[in-house]
């Protein structure tokens, strides 16, 4: 966990570090997701997942600060590695596709009502 009261020093390069890991992850996030979502009803190539899925693993790396952060990065490859077993059959790639697309859709609604604002004193 960083001190994010004092930032000078290496925590000031740590935190900066972060906070570019953390924008590579989000462009990576938007553009493998803009491809899936012009793909719903096509087929789809691995590369916009394997885009989509490393952006989430750079996010969840600078993100999230707790034990459960190695299990996350977990999922998400397990998750990249059955599209990749199941891409061959068309219903699950499309089933694949829609749990992908409403999965974003709802962890950043979720993230977006759950961020508490800090009072300013």
């Amino acid at each position: 966990m960083l001190p994010y009261g004092r930032l000078t020093g290496e925590n000031f390069v740590d935190v900066k570090l972060l906070s570019i890991e953390r924008l590579i992850g989000l462009t990576m996030i938007i553009m493998g997701f803009l491809n899936i979502l012009l793909s719903i009803e096509h087929d789809l190539d691995i590369m916009p997942v394997i885009l989509f899925l490393s952006g989430v693993i750079l996010f969840i790396h600078s993100s999230v600060e707790t034990w459960h952060k190695w299990g996350l990065i977990g999922m998400t490859v397990a998750a990249g590695i059955v599209f990749k077993v199941y891409e061959v059959d068309p219903v699950v790639t499309y089933w694949y596709k829609m749990i992908m697309f409403y999965g974003t859709i709802l962890t950043a609604i979720f993230f977006m009502l759950s961020h508490r604002v800090k009072s300013s004193s």
